[in-house]
């Protein structure tokens, strides 16, 4: 890798994002308190937020390339003989090295314009606020540029040169004639082309959305090449948007903290005497946890281990629990807390608390029929179908022990629902209390433990963040193209119909791509167009994240589905064959939002807030 873990580079770009991960809440928290309780105006908090989110998402981003956790299709890849694999490895990170530098290059004008403003409070400037841009940038171009020398020389030859060729044929044909792909009018589809071919190489999605908002940028002229950073810089500017590294803080709190281990299984002993227990306590724990931690990967692995050792324990075979986690994973993606919903509110008018509320519903009722299927598997051989060695005494201990976990889940979601605080404040909050919580009362939180999740928020939020960041310059695109114009003046027929084309699209963009970088690609598209229809958007919204948390969980390339094969330590053809007809149940969950609109408007109508 280009920073060894062990050297000063990389301790000091862990320890820049990781401070900047805890002053977040700490912000927040110091905010609350002096208004709440001194009744003081803290105006600065709000600049201080922002170079924290900043240096988050784009240094950050660069952590989470270090530690290759970006977003990317790599299925197909790892398929390859070693030395196709090498090749394509090494022609990925020269596409990388060529976005990362373009993008840090076109990001100096910006800095030039922002060096003599000051922020908005704190007397410092505006400067400050862009330099983490080009900074993370250019630590991207050195990892990349890193990774590209350590290749064998003839695969580091090999694998650049066409990458290399392309650069040199799009910079000469812009040079020599500039109006050369306007006159045809291909600089559009000569943009589609290369993002899908970087795409398909493996390129991490942020860059995949980074590069391709250059290249169109620089093939049309419709905009200057500093519109591409000026895009990502103000993409994560969003007030919503500030709670994600709260978010993300309490899932990987509760997840080194063992609280949705404890979580799970008291939902295992609570159900101890019910047929199924263990499958049951899947459904239950993803229901109450899914969505926290904004990545598939992620929600599955802090509970997977501890939900599937228990189902060990009661003689099940492991693809079929881990096709049921699988299944409920993707059930879960409206359950608040959700990251899905926090970024869909962001890129909309749609009240996250309206959210909130009109995920609820969908996901019981698919829930519910996940619980039908399970009730009608059979009992596994040679195992008793219930737990028989659980007292009253017991059970009424585990939940004593799990009430504080589910108090701070349900403040975080009420208070935020309630408009009592807003996302960002309630995050703050039921961090603070479940650091104590685990830190004092369970005594499973250590300065170790809170180190490594904090640490694991700095890169993993990076990562998503800086996916947000890149997406914002490609809706530039996207609205520059005219696609936006075209979209909101084409008509897929009826809504009847308008509504199952989407939603295949939508299930098929969530297994190639996840559920955030689909969301964020596609929903600015699309919401106009169901407006147009008479679609309520709110209802449309629930549905688009039902619809690509199916994908994400779909055979043979839906991420979700290999992180539940990874963690049950189980094979994906296993798996997927066991998969398919809870995949199928929750089509027909999806099918009845869709017929039935109360399922997501019922909610959040009594609550008295925004559907649209």
């Amino acid at each position: 890798m280009g920073l060894a873990p062990r050297t000063w580079a990389y301790a000091a770009l862990t320890g820049v994002v990781a401070t900047a991960v805890a002053a977040i809440p700490v912000i927040v928290l110091l905010e609350v308190a002096a208004r709440d309780v001194f009744a003081l105006s803290a105006t600065w908090y709000q600049d201080a937020i922002a170079l924290c989110v900043y240096v988050v998402t784009f240094m950050g981003g660069a952590l989470a390339y270090e530690r290759r956790q970006h977003l990317r299709l790599s299925a197909h890849i790892q398929r390859l003989p070693e030395g196709a694999q090498m090749l394509v490895d090494g022609a990925a990170e020269w596409i990388v090295l060529c976005a990362a530098v373009g993008i840090a290059a076109s990001s100096l004008r910006l800095l030039r314009v922002d060096w003599i403003q000051t922020m908005p409070v704190l007397p410092i400037s505006e400067a400050w606020a862009v330099l983490p841009l080009p900074l993370g940038m250019l630590i991207v171009a050195c990892i990349a540029f890193a990774r590209i020398w350590r290749l064998p020389r003839r695969v580091g030859a090999l694998s650049g040169a066409p990458v290399l060729g392309v650069a040199a044929a799009i910079v000469l044909g812009t040079e020599l004639v500039p109006t050369l792909w306007r006159a045809f009018g291909i600089s559009g589809p000569i943009t589609v082309v290369l993002g899908a071919a970087a795409l398909g190489l493996g390129v991490p999605v942020a860059f995949v959305f980074a590069v391709t908002a250059l290249v169109y940028f620089y093939l049309s002229g419709t905009a200057p090449l500093v519109a591409a950073p000026l895009a990502m810089h103000s993409g994560v500017g969003n007030f919503v948007l500030i709670a994600l590294p709260c978010f993300f803080l309490l899932a990987y709190l509760m997840d080194e903290a063992h609280l949705a281990a404890r979580l799970a299984s008291v939902v295992s002993a609570l159900l101890g005497r019910v047929r199924h227990s263990a499958l049951y306590a899947i459904i239950a724990t993803m229901y109450v946890f899914s969505g926290l931690s904004g990545s598939k990967s992620a929600d599955i692995a802090a509970v997977g281990r501890a939900l599937l050792a228990i189902c060990d324990e009661r003689g099940y075979r492991r693809p079929d629990s881990a096709a049921v986690l699988a299944a409920s994973a993707a059930m879960g993606e409206t359950i608040p807390p959700s990251i899905a919903l926090l970024v869909l509110g962001s890129i909309t008018t749609l009240s996250v608390g309206a959210l909130f509320l009109g995920g609820l519903l969908p996901a019981a009722v698919m829930a519910a029929a996940l619980a039908l299927v399970v009730s009608l598997t059979p009992a596994p051989l040679g195992k008793p179908a219930v737990i028989t060695d659980r007292t009253p005494l017991a059970w009424w201990h585990g939940l004593a022990g799990a009430l504080p976990i589910l108090a701070g889940i349900v403040f975080l979601v009420g208070s935020i629902v309630s408009g009592i605080s807003t996302p960002t404040e309630a995050s703050a909050l039921v961090v603070l209390f479940m650091v104590i919580l685990a830190a004092a009362a369970y005594r499973s939180l250590d300065w170790r433990a809170a180190m490594r999740a904090l640490i694991t928020t700095s890169s993993l939020c990076g990562a998503i963040l800086l996916v947000v960041a890149a997406a914002s310059a490609l809706s530039n695109v996207v609205g520059f193209s005219g696609v936006l114009n075209s979209a909101g003046a084409t008509r897929l027929g009826p809504a009847w119909l308008f509504f199952p084309i989407t939603m295949m699209l939508l299930i098929a963009a969530g297994a190639v791509l996840e559920g955030l970088p689909a969301l964020l690609l596609l929903m600015p598209i699309l919401m106009p167009m169901a407006a147009t229809l008479g679609i309520n958007p709110l209802q449309y919204g629930i549905a688009a994240i039902i619809a690509m948390g199916i994908g994400a969980h779909t055979p043979p390339v839906g991420i979700g589905l290999y992180t539940a094969c990874v963690v049950g330590d189980t094979s994906v053809e296993a798996v997927g064959r066991a998969v398919l007809p809870y995949l199928l149940l929750l089509c027909v969950g999806l099918l009845a939002v869709l017929l039935v609109p109360q399922l997501s408007l019922f909610l959040p109508s009594v609550a008295g807030l925004r559907a649209r």
